[in-house]
């Protein structure tokens, strides 16, 4: 009975570490590891839950880094079945990944309609994390189809949120989007937002190519650097009185 919780123990920690890897750092490979061995700690100590959140990681690293395979989808079923149905915040996290998976495969339409399920479910449970977690995924989606001003509002209160709620990672997400949509106008406030947008979250390989301020980068050259950097030192108040412009 000791070496089970001891196991079931060590399980919970590979599953926390992970995903602190995964979300504060951003350090993809650590995160794989770490969660790996949750999946398989949590699986000897026979502990269904923390099992289903290393996998539904594990799955969120895969859409985060590009590399979703028949095996994510696997992770992804299996921890729907091993996921208790009263566990809301699980269920958010699931809901949240349905629309990641549908971000890497492509299916941008099917992934505005999922991310909006997200949103709404999480809002009706009142559960701010996920909520805004659905937000970003609609405005990763929304600006992968081209459509520029839905997306501003989204992110303006995905910012909004995310200040309120002291989600640094949120918030740096948020701001990337709002930097991507400053790109198309003015490439010296998009650089800003892009250097106080990777400030606070690291930049997930898969959305970079949609949010990365291109143009800025052209534009600006060597500059793009120095503005960035200045905007690594604005207050998340003052990042979100740019972006409003």
């Amino acid at each position: 009975c000791s070496n089970r919780l001891g196991t079931e123990g060590l399980a919970a920690v590979h599953w926390h570490r992970g995903a602190a890897q995964l979300l504060a750092a951003g350090d993809l490979r650590a995160a794989d590891r770490t969660l790996r061995r949750g999946v398989v700690l949590a699986r000897e100590a026979d502990v269904p839950t923390v099992e289903a959140w290393c996998l539904a990681h594990l799955v969120q690293l895969a859409y985060f880094a590009g590399t979703v395979t028949a095996q994510t989808l696997e992770f992804h079923a299996h921890a729907e079945s091993l996921a208790d149905p009263e566990d809301e915040v699980l269920q958010s996290h699931l809901a949240m990944n349905r629309a990641g998976l549908r971000i890497a495969s492509g299916d941008l339409q099917a992934a505005v309609d999922a991310a909006r399920l997200c949103e709404e479910y999480a809002h009706s449970l009142g559960i701010p994390t996920y909520e805004q977690a659905g937000q970003l995924l609609l405005g990763v989606s929304l600006l992968g189809l081209d459509q520029r001003d839905e997306a501003l509002a989204i992110a303006l209160r995905a910012v909004r949120l995310a200040i309120d709620a002291g989600n640094h990672m949120q918030l740096g997400l948020a701001l990337q989007q709002l930097a991507r949509i400053a790109d198309d106008e003015d490439p010296v406030r998009a650089a800003a937002l892009w250097g106080a947008a990777t400030a606070r979250s690291p930049v997930h390989p898969a959305f970079e190519p949609v949010l990365f301020p291109a143009r800025a980068a052209t534009a600006l050259g060597d500059r793009f650097l120095d503005e960035a950097e200045s905007g690594r030192q604005l207050t998340a108040e003052h990042a979100l009185d740019l972006a409003i412009g």
